[in-house]
């Protein structure tokens, strides 16, 4: 008996739209002979096996659970110790090194950390992984920021976009067209 898997699945979740930098990844992950991907922040080159290892025995070794918020103090000191050989720089692993899961997390949290009261507010794609319920709050949270800030919001779903002073589309590299209530 073939069960349509499709209809039970919740209008919410059927309403998400793909995510325009995973849609990009597929499509570079389908030229593999013809393109380098570094999209999602991967490499070019296969994990070197002494890494793969290590993560094995790891497993077996039962490390299966969360880290500390900081990161593990064994990792921290290993960069710290990398820091001060490669770079003469020096810096407390137990209090100036934080470990995070990616690139991503590591840039909003030294966002987060260091931008007080922003001039200029930045967001590329803040609605990629929502619903359509949840993006346009997000925007409307965005529209009230730009009463007092400018709000540059760089997205590929126009739906989002209903309430917007000015809008540059682009396309190839290049502005092909501008509108909005200035225009």
């Amino acid at each position: 008996m073939d069960i349509d898997y499709q209809s039970k699945i919740s209008d919410v979740v059927n309403g998400i739209a793909p995510s325009a930098i995973r849609r990009f990844f597929d499509l570079a992950n389908e030229m593999k002979d013809e393109v380098i991907s570094l999209s999602i922040g991967e490499p070019d080159f296969v994990t070197p096996w002494s890494i793969r290892e290590a993560g094995i025995f790891s497993l077996e070794d039962g490390c299966t659970h969360y880290s500390p918020n900081q990161g593990y103090i064994e990792v921290r000191k290993a960069i710290s110790e990398y820091l001060e050989r490669r770079f003469s720089l020096k810096y407390d692993p137990k209090t100036q090194i934080l470990v995070t899961v990616g690139g991503s997390e590591a840039l909003d949290l030294i966002a987060r950390a260091l931008i007080n009261d922003p001039k200029v507010i930045f967001a590329d794609e803040p609605t990629a992984s929502l619903d359509h319920e949840n993006a346009f709050n997000i925007m409307k949270i965005l529209k009230e920021y730009s009463k007092e800030r400018l709000v540059i919001v760089v997205t590929h779903d126009r739906t989002v976009l209903t309430d917007v002073d000015t809008m540059i589309e682009m396309w190839d590299g290049n502005i092909s067209s501008i509108s909005g209530r200035d225009r």
